[in-house]
């Protein structure tokens, strides 16, 4: 008999140790990171500084208490501009993107630098890839920008189906469907490309 394993997302990076986490005897959120641990005075911020309210995507972000250990590098050595990038208004901002929920459960975003701009409009990748993942039919996603003309770039989707699913002109005319409805969440226009075999090597990322 099988036994099913419990996983526990976490956050941390080479600059610190792991800051959020969900510990044993924690309720688990699937989908999120967790909480902070107690090493650290965490927030979501504005590039001014200012604390978010819940469900509204800023950068990670740490306070930099003077008289306590804080968990946070140093600095980078030789790299002056990229010190002052991420320590700024008493905080250390890590550089990705997330939300804060009611109950203090933090959600990972993407990069704060990894995000397609399309007619004025800035586009997580990370967020429409999880709108695709919860459709049954798709195993994998992958999200990037196209060049184009006018707006810039374009949203372009790549699709992994599950094995078991072909693609069937009912399967079509759904994910058009799934293009429509994303569309309208993000406000602007793109286009899906249906892979059905999207041949992965360890050379690529």
């Amino acid at each position: 008999m099988e036994q099913a394993l419990e996983i526990r997302d976490g956050y941390g990076q080479t600059e610190s140790t792991c800051m959020i986490c969900n510990l044993p005897g924690s309720k688990i959120r699937f989908g999120s990171m967790g909480k902070p641990t107690f090493i650290y005075d965490m927030m979501i911020a504005d590039a001014d500084g200012n604390e978010l309210p819940v469900h509204e995507t800023g950068q990670i972000a740490v306070r930099m208490h003077p008289e306590r250990f804080r968990g946070i590098f140093k600095s980078y050595i030789g790299d002056e501009e990229k010190q002052k990038e991420v320590f700024k208004h008493g905080l250390y901002y890590t550089g990705d993107k997330a939300y804060k929920d009611e109950d203090g459960y933090y959600w990972f975003v993407g990069r704060d630098d990894d995000v397609i701009k399309s007619s004025d409009y800035r586009i997580g990748p990370f967020e429409i890839e999880s709108v695709l993942l919860e459709i049954d039919e798709v195993l994998e996603s992958a999200v990037v920008g196209s060049p184009h003309p006018i707006k810039g770039q374009e949203v372009k989707a790549f699709v992994v189906l599950v094995p078991v699913w072909m693609a069937t002109k009912n399967s079509r005319i759904k994910f058009s469907i799934i293009a429509e409805n994303i569309w309208r969440l993000i406000k602007f226009q793109g286009f899906l490309n249906l892979l059905l075999n999207f041949l992965k090597r360890s050379a690529v990322k």
